[in-house]
C-alpha cells in the first residue's frame, strides 16, 4: 500500500471563514506533523451556524484500488466551546463528517471514508477524487482551524491514457509504476504545478501520445514533467512512434538528483517563458540537474533520439552530473543561450559525451561545456547558425584526452570553435564554414587564456576552415586576455581557405606554442 498526502493549494467554491492572515487555503496548509497553530488559522465567521471553506484537489495517484480517504484537521476554541466538521463535495453534493466538539487546546481530528459517501457508497476512484473538493465547517467565531489535508491510501499501479484527457490534478507516479500516454493529456487551466511528478525514482512515462501544457497558464516556475531520484525514464514507443511534449512557460522534462535516468524517442516543443526580451527567456527542453551537489552521485544519465524545438534557456543541459551522454538529438531554436550544455554549478563534473547531434538556430553557442574535467567528448555533431557568441565552446575545462572531433559548423556569429581557459583537448578533423562574422577576433578557431585560467597543452590539427564570405582575419588564433595566457599548444596540418585573412594562424610568440603545415 501507498499513501498520497494532498494539501490545499487554492480556495475552492466556498471561502466563508476568514484567515487571520493571507489566504484561506494558506492558513491551513501546514505539513503533516508540523502545524503552526496560532501563526496561521481560519477563524469561524458564523454565529451558531456552520460556515465552510472548500479546497480543490490538485494531485492524483495511479492504479485502480483506493482503500481509504481520510481528512485530517486540527483545531481549538478560544473562549466558548464549539463544534466543527469536515465536508467533501462530490458532483455538486456536499457530504458532511461527524460533528466534533473542539477542545480548548489544539487537537487533531479525522474523518475517514473507506468508500465514497455518495449514495450506495461506491468505491473511490482517482477521477472521483480529482474532481471533488474537501474542507472544513466551523460553527461559531470561537473556533480556530490551523490545519486541513487529505491522505489517500491506495495500491500503486500503472495507468494508461487512451482518450484525450484534460487534467487539473497532477499525476503522481510511484516507484515501479508506469504512466502510458497514447492520446493527448492536456493541462487544465487550474493546474499550475508540473503535470506529472515522480518523487521517489523508478518511474516510467511512455507512449505515443502528447503531454500538452497551456502557455496561458502561469507555470513560470514549473516544468511539464518533474522526476526525482534514480531510474526514472521518459520514452516513446519507438523512433517512429514517439512521445510528444508541448507548450509550457518553463521547462519540458526536469530530472532532480538523477542517476541512471534517460530520455529516448521524445519530441519537446515550445518550452520558454513569456519574457518579451528573448535573452531573458527561461526554460530548458530537457534538464538533468544534480542540485548543486557532487556530480559523482549523479551518473548513468543520457538522452538519445530526441528533439527540442523552441526552448528558452537551453535545448538540453546536464548540470552537476558526471558522465552524461547526448546523442542523435535535434535542437532547433533556442531563444537565450545554448543548444546543448554541460555545466558545473556546485561541483566540477567529470566527463560527458556529446555526439551525432544536429543543432540549429541558437542565440548563443551550439554547444557549451563549462567548469568540467575528465574525458570530455564533442564529436560528429553538425550545427547551423548562432545569433550571438561562439559555435562549439569549452570554458574552464581541464580535460583528460578531451576530444572535439569531426564536427561541422556553419555560420556561427563569433568563432566556430573556442577553447577558453581549457587544457588537454585535441581539436581535429572539424569543418567550419563562414564562421565569425562578428565578435572581437574573427577567427574560425580560438584558443584563449583568460582570468579563469590558461589555454594550454591543446592540439589543433587536420581541420578544414572555409571562409567564402570574407569574415575571417585569422583561421586559427591564440589570445592572451587578463591574467591568462595561451601557451604550449600545437597547431598543425590544418587547411584554411580565408582570402581576407591577415594570417592563416596566429600564435603568441615565446609562449611555447608551435605551428606547422597550415595552409
Amino acid at each position: 500500500m501507498a499513501t498520497l498526502t494532498i494539501y490545499p493549494v487554492e480556495n475552492g467554491s466556498l471561502a466563508e471563514n476568514s484567515p487571520n492572515t493571507g489566504t484561506a487555503w494558506a492558513a491551513v496548509d501546514d505539513p503533516a506533523g508540523t502545524p503552526d497553530d496560532d501563526t496561521t488559522y481560519l477563524a469561524g465567521s458564523g454565529s451558531s451556524k456552520y460556515k465552510y471553506n472548500l479546497f480543490p484537489i490538485r494531485k492524483r495517484g495511479m492504479g485502480t484500488t483506493i482503500s481509504n480517504v481520510t481528512i485530517y484537521w486540527r483545531a481549538r476554541y478560544q473562549t466558548i466551546s464549539s463544534k466543527a466538521r469536515t465536508v467533501v463535495k462530490i458532483g455538486g453534493t456536499a457530504y458532511y463528517g461527524s460533528e466534533q466538539t473542539v477542545a480548548s487546546s489544539y487537537t487533531n481530528y479525522t474523518t475517514s471514508y473507506n468508500t465514497s459517501p455518495e449514495a450506495g457508497n461506491p468505491a473511490w476512484t482517482w477521477d472521483k477524487i480529482a474532481a471533488m473538493e474537501f474542507g472544513i465547517g466551523i460553527y461559531n467565531t470561537s473556533v480556530r482551524v490551523t490545519q486541513c489535508y487529505i491522505v489517500v491510501t491506495y495500491t500503486p499501479g500503472d495507468t494508461t491514457i487512451s482518450t484525450n484527457t484534460t487534467t487539473n490534478a497532477q499525476y503522481v507516479i510511484d516507484n515501479g509504476s508506469t504512466l502510458t500516454v497514447n492520446a493527448t493529456l492536456s493541462r487544465g487551466k487550474y493546474l499550475k504545478t508540473a503535470m506529472v511528478y515522480a518523487p521517489s525514482g523508478g518511474a516510467t512515462i511512455t507512449g505515443s501520445g502528447t503531454i500538452q501544457g497551456d502557455r496561458d497558464v502561469d507555470t513560470s516556475e514549473e516544468s511539464l514533467i518533474l522526476m526525482s531520484g534514480t531510474g526514472n525514464v521518459v520514452k516513446g514507443i519507438s523512433n517512429t512512434s514517439r512521445l510528444k511534449l508541448s507548450e509550457n512557460l518553463h521547462s519540458g522534462i526536469v530530472f532532480l538528483a538523477p542517476k541512471n535516468c534517460y530520455v529516448q524517442w521524445v519530441d519537446v516543443e515550445d518550452m520558454y517563458s513569456s519574457a518579451t526580451d528573448p535573452v531573458q527567456k527561461v526554460g530548458v527542453g530537457i534538464l538533468f540537474w544534480g542540485y548543486g551537489g557532487l556530480g559523482s552521485s549523479y551518473t548513468g544519465n543520457y538522452v538519445t533520439y530526441c528533439s527540442v524545438k523552441r526552448s528558452g534557456l537551453h535545448g538540453i543541459q546536464f548540470c552537476d552530473c558526471d558522465g552524461g551522454e547526448i546523442s542523435y538529438c535535434e535542437i532547433d531554436g533556442v531563444f537565450a543561450n545554448f543548444g546543448l550544455s554541460g555545466f558545473g554549478y556546485g561541483d566540477t563534473p567529470t566527463g560527458i559525451n556529446i555526439h551525432h547531434n544536429t543543432i540549429r538556430n541558437t542565440r548563443a553557442e551550439w554547444l557549451n561545456l563549462q567548469n568540467m574535467n575528465g574525458t570530455l567528448k564533442i564529436e560528429d555533431n553538425t550545427a547551423y547558425s548562432t545569433r550571438a557568441d561562439y559555435g562549439y565552446c569549452v570554458y574552464i575545462c581541464a580535460a583528460t584526452n578531451g576530444s572535439i572531433a569531426r564536427n561541422v559548423g556553419y555560420y556561427s556569429y563569433s568563432e566556430g570553435i573556442t577553447l577558453d581557459a581549457c587544457s588537454g583537448f585535441t581539436v581535429e578533423e572539424n569543418e567550419l564554414y563562414d564562421c565569425a562574422r562578428g565578435g572581437d577576433h574573427h577567427a574560425a578557431i580560438k584558443l584563449q587564456g583568460s582570468d579563469e585560467g590558461d589555454a594550454e597543452n591543446n592540439i589543433v590539427q587536420n581541420n578544414v576552415i572555409v571562409d567564402l564570405r570574407h569574415y575571417l582575419l585569422w583561421g586559427i588564433k591564440e589570445v592572451d586576455s587578463g591574467t591568462g595566457v595561451a601557451q604550449n599548444n600545437t597547431i598543425e596540418d590544418n587547411t584554411i581557405y580565408a582570402p581576407s585573412a591577415v594570417l592563416p594562424v596566429s600564435i603568441i610568440p615565446g609562449n611555447g606554442s608551435t605551428q606547422a603545415r597550415n595552409y
